[in-house]
């Protein structure tokens, strides 16, 4: 198992630390690469019950092995927008797969995925409904009937997913440097940091009681999540419908 704590800054040098992060940033360090995770889940369904932090809702269901996946919209006037899918594939290597909407009908991406992080309507026309990423199967207006097949949403309106599930790619480490927790007035959550490393199960690595704010954590010290291990967001809260939303920003290094 990897060590989780990494001095990071020592890459760069004393005082270099925000220099050096602007470099990766702009691409001048080969092998190093900006992560930007966001998290939302619109709502709780049951108070004090875990939902994954993603756009759907409810308890994310990983898959097993590649497979092929499809797009479809809720509307049929979504026809012809690209839609752009960022993940892992069988190897836990990155890709982008590609699809066009072709209404509510269920259309394959352009190659098979073991992990989904991100997709977005790469088009230069807006969404009528949402759009959802998912195993064959039946539908109904184009919604998935059984909602474990889904593994990605894009909101109407938003135009891109907003989904805390991510798988570190072979070859890599995750390091952790800001953490940004976002909750309404009168809100409460039971955050939950998950990680499975590589052939292990799930473990519950942080739990964060938060109530009605703002919180920006700075990580001086990064953490680190090895490569092939998943890891994510869930939460609970006593209020059912809390939403609630996270950001996280990190370096993602070759090893």
């Amino acid at each position: 198992m990897r060590d989780w704590v990494v001095n990071l800054p020592e890459m760069f040098g004393a005082g270099e630390t925000g220099l050096g992060f602007l470099e990766i940033a702009k691409g001048n360090y080969p092998g190093h690469s900006a992560v930007f995770i966001t998290g939302y889940n619109p709502g709780v369904a049951v108070e004090n019950v875990v939902e994954t932090l993603w756009d759907q809702g409810g308890t994310y269901t990983y898959l097993s092995s590649a497979a092929t996946l499809y797009i479809s919209s809720s509307s049929a006037a979504d026809v012809g927008q690209v839609i752009a899918v960022a993940g892992l594939d069988g190897d836990y290597n990155e890709v982008i797969r590609i699809g066009v909407l072709n209404g509510q009908s269920q259309v394959a991406l352009d190659g098979e995925l073991l992990r989904v992080h991100a997709a977005q309507n790469f088009s230069g026309t807006a969404l009528a409904g949402d759009v959802y990423i998912a195993e064959s199967g039946a539908t109904t207006g184009g919604v998935p009937d059984t909602t474990s097949e889904i593994k990605a949403k894009i909101i109407q309106g938003i135009g891109v997913t907003h989904q805390f599930t991510y798988t570190v790619p072979a070859g890599k480490t995750i390091y952790f440097t800001e953490q940004v927790f976002i909750l309404g007035k009168n809100r409460d959550v039971d955050g939950l940091l998950r990680v499975r490393f590589f052939g292990g199960v799930f473990l519950t690595t942080t739990l964060a009681p938060i109530y009605q704010n703002i919180t920006n954590i700075h990580l001086s010290v990064p953490f680190s999540i090895g490569e092939k291990s998943d890891f994510e967001l869930s939460y609970s809260s006593s209020n059912a419908g809390t939403p609630w939303t996270v950001n996280f920003a990190g370096i993602l290094a070759t090893n």
